[in-house]
This record gives structure tokens, C-alpha cells and sequence, in this order.
């Protein structure tokens, strides 16, 4: 069993998220966060039960922030950061990006910080259940 979590600060989305991923056997949702930030104080400080914690599979919104104010304090940090330092962590971790920024940005990101386990689906209304299972899967599956 593959366990995800999701990082996504649009309620409504992070449950439709949930609800899209529970119906593949393959994925079991361990954790919804409503932050990037949020994500990271809650990782466990040693190493090695931080890999074991950690999931198999991110789903992550690249402007999972907190409010704006916290930004300025140094306190938050984006989704791709975030991919990132878990990637680090766990280097076999995939990771699905859905944004409603453009990819070609986030490609550039992705590269800059060594990512290659990676995939985009572009958040919008016409995004349905089937192209988030048939990224989850094409993700999953890749070499």
C-alpha cells in the first residue's frame, strides 16, 4: 500500500483530493495538511523516523502558504521547497504537483532543486477525478 499525504490550503479541494485518491486500492491517504508549514513541524525530528513517517506519495499545491503576514516572518515556505527537502529525506518519494501556475515555471524549479519523481496536473474547474487517478498512476508506475 502506497501511503500520500496531501498538502493543499483549499478545504474544498484537499477533500476532493482525498476523495478522487481513496478510490484507487493501490493509495491510502495518511494525511491532510492544510500547509507546507504545517506539514514540516509536524515531521518527527530523528532521521530515520522521519523516513518511516514520511510518505511514498506528495500531493502538493505550490501555494500551500499561510497567510501572508507569516510569509514575511520567514515562517512559511512553497511547495516546491517543500518537495524538495521531503525528496531529500525520502529520495524515492513521488510527488504530484496540482497549481494554477504555469508549468513551464515549475519545471524550472523542479530541476533547480533536483527533483525527477515529479508530475503536474493544472488545477481547474474541468479537472476531473479520472486525470488525477490517471496522473497518480502514470507517477506511480514510472521507472
Amino acid at each position: 500500500m502506497v501511503r500520500a499525504f496531501i498538502v493543499e490550503d483549499d478545504a474544498d479541494f484537499a477533500n476532493s483530493l482525498v476523495s478522487a485518491v481513496s478510490q484507487l486500492p493501490e493509495i491510502e491517504v495518511t494525511g491532510v495538511f492544510p500547509t507546507a508549514m504545517s506539514l514540516v513541524k509536524a515531521i518527527p525530528v530523528d532521521d530515520s523516523a522521519a523516513r518511516e513517517w514520511l510518505p511514498d506519495f506528495l500531493f502538493v499545491d505550490v501555494y500551500a502558504f499561510e497567510r501572508l503576514e507569516n510569509r514575511r516572518s520567514g515562517g512559511a515556505i512553497d511547495g516546491v521547497t517543500l518537495a524538495a527537502y521531503l525528496c531529500q529525506v525520502r529520495p524515492d518519494m513521488r510527488v504530484l504537483v496540482i497549481s494554477s501556475i504555469n508549468p513551464s515555471a515549475l519545471l524550472e524549479s523542479f530541476k533547480e532543486k533536483g527533483l525527477s519523481r515529479w508530475a503536474y496536473l493544472l488545477k481547474s474547474t474541468s479537472l476531473s477525478v479520472t486525470d488525477i487517478q490517471r496522473a497518480v498512476r502514470e507517477l506511480l508506475y514510472r521507472p
